[in-house]
This record gives structure tokens, C-alpha cells and sequence, in this order.
């Protein structure tokens, strides 16, 4: 039986025992949203110097020129939203923008923005692959392990309990 036939209980199930299957979940999971998280740093990038992220890291990102920044961020914000903190900061950066007060501000909404707006999916990720390891289903983790289950090629032995990729035919 193909894994996308079990139920989200069993599938969960059969996931969390195997680390095989754990980490094929983990990378599927993570390279979902590094998609997104690429697609805010694409719009980011004439303003950030430097990043580096990713699960179980140390994630930082450097900010090159502050206004750009600011810039970016609303375009950023018109593509996928911001959280409501976020919005409110990004809004009182523009209104300062000629003042002095502008570059402290765009620093505080900078590390917000990575905070909220980048690292918050890169701990979801975290948590996602933790929830497998301790076993601890949630119904946050359903749709991924469906759409997982839907693009692997994995089949479920009853018999024996286990999950087993096909062989490949070799060209």
C-alpha cells in the first residue's frame, strides 16, 4: 500500500519510527518554505549585505543600507503581508524617515522583521521535524505529511510494519 493511502494517524505513525522517512519529511518540509523565505530575500536583496539561515543554525542578516531596507520591506509587505508588529514599525520608519530618528528605528524594524518574518519559518520548520522525532502529532503537520506522502514513492508493508522505496529501474 502506497503511504499516501494510510490515514494521517497511521501515516504519522509510520514516519515518526523511521528516520529515513523522517528526514525525506524534514528536507520536503524545509525546501517548502525556503521557498518562501528565498522569495522575501529576492525582494530584500539591494538592501542586505549578508544572511545566513537555516534549520538548527545560528540565522543572522545583515542590513546594507537601511532606507533600502525600508523599501524593500513594503515591497515585501505588498507580496506577502506583515505581521501586525512588523506593519506598525515599517509605518513609523517612513514617517521618520528624514529625522534623525530614522536609522534606530530601521534598525529595530530590521532585526523585527527577521525575527518575525524569517525566523518564525525557520523555527515552524524546526518544530515540524521535532513533533516527528518525539512523536507528538499535531494537526499542524497533517497537510505537509499528505503533500509529502502524495510526491514519494514509499509503499507500506503491513506484514512487517515498514516503509519501502521501490527499487529504480536503471536506463
Amino acid at each position: 500500500m502506497l503511504l499516501k493511502e494510510l490515514s494521517i494517524e497511521k501515516l504519522f505513525e509510520v514516519v515518526s519510527k523511521s528516520l529515513e522517512l523522517r528526514q525525506s519529511f524534514d528536507n520536503y518540509v524545509w525546501e517548502c518554505e525556503w521557498d518562501y523565505i528565498s522569495d522575501k530575500l529576492e525582494i530584500m536583496k539591494t538592501a542586505v549585505s549578508n544572511y545566513e539561515i537555516g534549520i538548527c543554525n545560528y540565522n543572522y542578516i545583515r542590513v546594507s543600507d537601511y532606507a533600502d531596507f525600508v523599501e524593500s520591506a513594503r515591497e515585501c509587505e505588498k507580496m506577502f503581508g506583515l505581521s501586525t508588529k512588523c506593519e506598525k514599525l515599517l509605518s513609523l520608519c517612513e514617517k521618520l524617515r528624514e529625522t534623525n530618528l530614522f536609522e534606530y528605528h530601521a534598525k529595530r524594524f530590521a532585526e523585527m522583521w527577521f525575527d518575525e518574518e524569517i525566523q518564525s519559518v525557520v523555527k515552524w520548520c524546526e518544530d515540524m521535524s521535532y513533533q516527528l522525532y518525539c512523536m507528538n502529532h499535531s494537526s499542524d503537520i497533517d497537510d505537509y505529511l499528505l503533500c509529502w506522502a502524495e510526491n514519494v514513492d514509499y509503499y507500506f508493508d503491513e506484514d512487517d510494519g515498514c516503509a519501502y522505496e521501490p527499487a529504480r529501474k536503471v536506463a
